[in-house]
C-alpha cells in the first residue's frame, strides 16, 4: 500500500476538483494509493496519462498492449473489439477493468456516517424485489466493497447520453415504471438530475457522426435497443412511505445546478415536485428547438415548472401527457420529423421553460417571494409584454389576439441567482 494519506472526510475527497490547476496533480492520487487493495478485489485501476492525467487508460499487459473490454460486458450493447477505453479525470468516479475484462467504474460513496443516505438509497434500489423490477432505470452496483471504514460502489462503466428523445418519455415514464416515477413511486428523489448523471445501456464504438449528429444520418438510439439510466444519488433524499403528495418536505440544499427548482434553496420544500421541475428544465434544454412545432409541448413543460411546487403536475401525470402528445404527434409529418429530429443539448445554459408570467407573478407574491416577483415586474420587457397580453384579453387592441400561440420574446433576467435566458408567451 502507497505511503499517500488519504484524505481525512468524505467530504475532503469530492471537493478535491479534477480541473482545478492547483488540484489537477492530486486528484489521482487517492486512488494510485489503493490500487494494489483494488486489486486484490479483482479491479485493476485504469492509468492517469496526458498532462495531469486528463484521460485515464487501462493498465497494459505484460506485452505492453492495452486491450479491449470483453464483447460479454453486463449485457451492454456495442461494438468492442478494436475499442480503446479511456475515461476523463474525476476525483470521485475512477475506471477500472475486473478480472472478467469488463470496464467498470468505482465511486467512493461513504465514509463511516459520512454519505450514508447515498449508500443507503443504493442499497435500496439494488435490493430484491427493486433491483429486478423492470421499471427501475437506475445503474445497477455490481458490488458494494470496503476498506476500513471507506464504502464503494463498483458499477459497469456506459456511454454518455448523445440523444434523446425517447429519453424523455424513459426519465419520467411510469407507464413502464421507468426513472423518476419509479424512484417517487419508492420514496425517493433524485435532486440532481443533468446529462451528466444520465447514461445509456452502451460501451463501446460511436461512431463521430453519433456524437455531433445532423439530419444526414439516423439517429444513434436506432441503432440498438437503447434504454438510459439514472446515477449519483448524492443529492438524493429517500423518506420511508412519504411519496408523492404525502407533505414531505426536506432541508434546503446548500447548492446544486443551474435547473435546480428555485425553492429548493430558500426553504424546506417538496423533493418530488422539485424533481419534476428540473426534469422539465433539463428535457427543454434538449427539445428547445421542437417545442414550437409540436402542440402540447411547451404546455406540458409549463405545467411542470410552476414557481408555486404545489401547483406542478406530479411525474404519473406528465409521462401520461407525454405519451399522449407522441401519439398525436406521429399523425402529423412535421410533428414527428421534428420530435426526431437530432439535435444537440444545451447544457451549458439550461434555459428557462417559457412561462405563463401572470401565474408566476401571482405564484411569487402568494409565496412572499417578492424579490423574485421584482426582478419581473421592474425589466421593462417584462411590463410591456404583461401590458400587451392585459390589453389582448381585454380587446383593445385586435392585433392582439393575432400574436399566435407561442411567441419568443428573449431577455436576460436573474431568477435565484441563476442567469437564464426567458422566453416570454
Amino acid at each position: 500500500m502507497s505511503s499517500y494519506t488519504l484524505p481525512p472526510t468524505l467530504l475532503s475527497w469530492t471537493k478535491i476538483h479534477p480541473f482545478d490547476p492547483e488540484d489537477r496533480d492530486a486528484w489521482w492520487k487517492p486512488w494510485e494509493s489503493l490500487r494494489s487493495f483494488f486489486e486484490s478485489k479483482g479491479c485493476y485501476l485504469f492509468q492517469p496519462g496526458g498532462p495531469a492525467g486528463d484521460l485515464s487508460t487501462p493498465k497494459p499487459n505484460k506485452f505492453g498492449i492495452i486491450t479491449s473490454p470483453a464483447q460479454d460486458s453486463f449485457g451492454l450493447c456495442g461494438e468492442r473489439e478494436g475499442y480503446k477505453s479511456m475515461f476523463s479525470r474525476n476525483s470521485v468516479v475512477f475506471a477500472a477493468r475486473d478480472s472478467h475484462d469488463r470496464d467498470v467504474a468505482i465511486k467512493i460513496v461513504r465514509k463511516g456516517d459520512e454519505g450514508l443516505h447515498e449508500y443507503n438509497i443504493l442499497r435500496l434500489l439494488n435490493s430484491e424485489p427493486l433491483r429486478s423490477h423492470p421499471g427501475n432505470a437506475t445503474v445497477a452496483i455490481v458490488e458494494f466493497i470496503e476498506y476500513k471504514d471507506w464504502h464503494f460502489a463498483i458499477m459497469p462503466l456506459y456511454d454518455d447520453v448523445y440523444e434523446g428523445l425517447d429519453f424523455a418519455e424513459q426519465v419520467l415514464s411510469y407507464s413502464s415504471d421507468q426513472a423518476i416515477s419509479f424512484l417517487h413511486d419508492n420514496c425517493v428523489a433524485h435532486l440532481d438530475i443533468s446529462h451528466e448523471n444520465i447514461v445509456m445501456n452502451h460501451r463501446g464504438k460511436i461512431p463521430d457522426h453519433y456524437r455531433y449528429p445532423s439530419a444526414d444520418h439516423v439517429p444513434f438510439r436506432s441503432t440498438f435497443p437503447v434504454r438510459y439510466l439514472l446515477l449519483d444519488f448524492g443529492r438524493s433524499v429517500h423518506s420511508a412511505l412519504l411519496g408523492p403528495g404525502s407533505g414531505c418536505l426536506v432541508d434546503p440544499l446548500s447548492g446544486g445546478r443551474p435547473g435546480k427548482a428555485p425553492e429548493s434553496i430558500r426553504t424546506k420544500f417538496d423533493p418530488y415536485a422539485a424533481d419534476v421541475y428540473q426534469s422539465a428544465r433539463f428535457l427543454y434544454a434538449w427539445m428547445h428547438e421542437v417545442v414550437p412545432d409540436v402542440p402540447g409541448l411547451l404546455s406540458l413543460f409549463q405545467d411542470m415548472t410552476y414557481f408555486n411546487p404545489s401547483r406542478r403536475i406530479s411525474a404519473r401525470q406528465a409521462v401520461a401527457r407525454l405519451r399522449k402528445l407522441r401519439v398525436d404527434a406521429m399523425k402529423d409529418p412535421v410533428c414527428q420529423e421534428a420530435l426526431y429530429r437530432p439535435r444537440a443539448l444545451l447544457y451549458y445554459t439550461f434555459p428557462m421553460v417559457p412561462l405563463r408570467h401572470w401565474s408566476w407573478l401571482w405564484d411569487a407574491i402568494c409565496l412572499g417571494h417578492f424579490a423574485a416577483a421584482w426582478d419581473l415586474v421592474f425589466m421593462w420587457e417584462y411590463r410591456r409584454e404583461l401590458i400587451r397580453e392585459a390589453m389582448a384579453a381585454l380587446n383593445i387592441f385586435s392585433w392582439g389576439q393575432n400574436l399566435g400561440a407561442i411567441m419568443y420574446y428573449q431577455m436576460a433576467t436573474i431568477v435565484n441567482g441563476d442567469k437564464v435566458v426567458h422566453h416570454i408567451v
